[in-house]
């Protein structure tokens, strides 16, 4: 459902439309973010964050495989949300916490205690950045009880860089 700003803005002679600045903060757009554009069949136009990681077409098989040879929980991000998971009993609830999001900034492999859903019990997470020319755009995430072995921390580095790989250019 759509909901009514109140907001006009014309378009100017190059075709563009400014956004305004309450809408950009409350959706997380900054300048330089890409955003997808979409038409329903009323000609309505819809805006979304482009989101480089969800445009790989075999994701789930990366992640499904990853979580198969390790054999724990795995999800694959973007900045804004989780993208795609194995071995998740509940996907809606996941979010990615504060420590989460500066881990997928620092675009190096972290690992550390946090919980997965709000007020949860905390886990070992592994988070291994998905790096595109040069900017961390999400990460794979390794979710165990126990803390996360070495040969599993590599294997998810390097699903890490193959998910990069697939989206540079």
């Amino acid at each position: 459902m759509l909901k009514a700003t109140g907001i006009v803005r014309r378009v100017d002679e190059l075709g563009r439309v400014v956004i305004p600045k309450e809408i950009r903060k409350v959706n997380n757009w900054r300048e330089g973010d890409s955003l997808e554009i979409f038409v329903d069949d009323d000609a309505k136009v819809i805006l979304k964050k482009y989101s480089p990681i969800a445009s790989i077409v075999d994701i789930n098989s990366y992640v499904e495989s990853l979580a198969e040879v390790t054999g724990l929980s795995v999800i694959a991000t973007d900045s804004m949300g989780v993208i795609s998971s194995a071995n998740i009993a509940n996907e809606a609830s996941l979010e990615l916490s504060k420590e989460v999001l500066e881990a997928i900034e620092a675009g190096e492999d972290v690992q550390f205690q946090a919980p997965i859903r709000k007020g949860g019990k905390s886990y070992s997470l592994l988070v291994a950045p998905v790096i595109r020319n040069n900017d961390s755009v999400g990460a794979v995430i390794l979710i165990s009880n126990r803390e996360i072995r070495e040969p599993d921390a590599k294997a998810a580095s390097l699903i890490a860089n193959i998910i990069g790989s697939r989206m540079a250019g």
